[in-house]
């Protein structure tokens, strides 16, 4: 139990602090390592959870089945539901009221054909965590 405990910590932690993703690559020339866009999924406002919830629920299948997908199970989730796990990742980038409804479905159609899948589906997980109402008991 003080496992679960301390991994919950860990996720509350993450998320005030940001999960940072790798969105474009590129190589200059004359530079060794190739320069690499980054963006960082914070916790996001009541209002986007509320967009969130309608995609996730749209979904059909919860976070426990997709941490225990196999490989296979895996691809035919993403070729099935793939634009709805970037438009999740870019509303948790995106995360304010303007900014979600102007920039999220640019954003979202960046991370589906410029990120890789692994990362989309990572993020996708952190998910679990977003949908979390623990800020708003204490208020009710």
């Amino acid at each position: 139990m003080k496992a679960r405990a301390i991994e919950s910590e860990v996720a509350e932690a993450l998320l005030d602090i940001g999960v940072s993703l790798p969105l474009l690559s590129f190589r200059i020339p004359f530079r060794k390592k190739p320069v690499s866009l980054r963006v960082t999924m914070r916790r996001p406002f009541l209002g986007t959870l509320v967009r969130m919830s309608r995609i996730y629920a749209g979904l059909g299948v919860t976070y426990d089945e997709m941490a225990g997908f196999s490989q296979e199970q895996e691809a035919e989730f993403m070729a099935g539901h793939g634009k709805d796990m970037a438009r999740l990742v870019a509303l948790a980038i995106c995360r304010g009221q303007v900014s979600g409804r102007l920039f999220a479905w640019f954003l979202a159609r960046i991370i589906l054909w410029r990120c890789d899948d692994r990362y989309i589906f990572g993020a996708g997980l952190m998910f679990k965590h977003f949908l979390s109402t623990r800020s708003f008991r204490s208020i009710i």
